[in-house]
């Protein structure tokens, strides 16, 4: 593990020196910093105030079609038993988590309470 380290800063060191010296002969380096803005990691924003129908989906990984009860169970349990908090998991997440199941479970049912779609054609 030390020889890596080494070699690691070791290469770090180099590429400094190699874009000081192309600076110092008039070499333009190209800015990289645009690469690593936060901004441009779409997705990965905290979790909102108050839980959104997408939000949720999002939580638990699930798709517009995929809002049948035991897909809903199904995703919650993957989740919840890999981030519960006896396992080591966060109790902040595992209760989003759970939130996200009962919006989503709830959302759902009044969804399917309402029938099919309204179709003209009949």
């Amino acid at each position: 593990m030390l020889p890596l380290l080494f070699g690691v800063g070791v290469g770090a060191l180099a590429v400094r020196q190699g874009i000081r010296f192309a600076s110092a002969a008039g070499m333009s380096i190209p800015r990289m910093s645009r690469l690593f803005q936060l901004s441009n990691m779409r997705g990965l924003e905290g979790f909102e105030q108050t839980m959104s129908r997408s939000e949720a989906r999002k939580i638990l990984n699930l798709g517009q079609t995929q809002l049948s009860r035991d897909n809903i169970q199904k995703h919650h349990r993957q989740l919840l038993l890999s981030n519960h908090p006896d396992r080591g998991g966060s109790t902040y997440i595992a209760s989003k988590i759970n939130e996200a199941k009962d919006f989503t479970a709830k959302s759902s049912t009044a969804l399917h309470s309402l029938g099919p779609p309204f179709n003209c054609a009949e």
